[in-house]
């Protein structure tokens, strides 16, 4: 660029109020009191399927967990939702498990467990997610359900955080996991 475009681009961008240079990136997304992490929850119909923590491994930081009806499990979700989101689902009994999303797969983002087992057209489209809890628990699930998601939107996404911001958030999950 020559000398005069310069000048004549630093004067537009001055006059219209652009920026001169890029802000500084924010430097943590750690949850702070009041802070919004989690969209209000929505209803999404879901086949959910069991995910057994073989070796306890997952995508992100942080490990798998086993849920139950006192603590947070964790969740292989399709693309479409932001790991670090929130699922909360029911078994038969009205006993409510809430599962922190923070792994992925093929085949949640095939959804062929939805695909060969819905009766109907929207099971057949539903998004699986795989829930990770004991296999004896795993009984009592209807597969196809309407679960309350609450997606992340934290500042920046859930997989650049440090694993210590990963906790950090988690922590603020076990918190609404919580509240029946």
């Amino acid at each position: 660029m020559n000398k005069h475009l310069f000048v004549v681009a630093i004067i537009i961008a001055s006059t219209v109020g652009l920026p001169l240079r890029a802000e500084e990136p924010e430097k943590t997304s750690v949850p702070k009191l009041g802070e919004v992490v989690w969209t209000q929850p929505g209803k999404e119909l879901i086949r959910v399927t069991l995910y057994l923590k073989e070796d306890g491994r997952s995508a992100s930081k942080l490990k798998l967990e086993h849920a139950d009806e006192d603590s947070l499990g964790s969740a292989a979700v399709p693309s479409w939702l932001p790991k670090g989101s929130l699922v909360r689902i029911y078994d038969e009994h009205g006993k409510t498990y809430v599962f922190f999303c923070i792994d992925e797969g093929p085949a949640v983002e095939k959804r062929t467990a939805a695909k060969e087992l819905g009766s109907n057209p929207e099971e057949r489209n539903a998004s699986v997610i795989d829930i990770c809890m004991p296999r004896g628990l795993w009984k009592d699930f209807p597969h196809f359900q309407y679960a309350e998601i609450w997606k992340y939107v934290g500042t920046r996404p859930f997989e650049a955080l440090s694993k210590e911001e990963q906790k950090a958030v988690r922590a603020e999950a076990v918190k609404i996991a919580a509240v029946k």
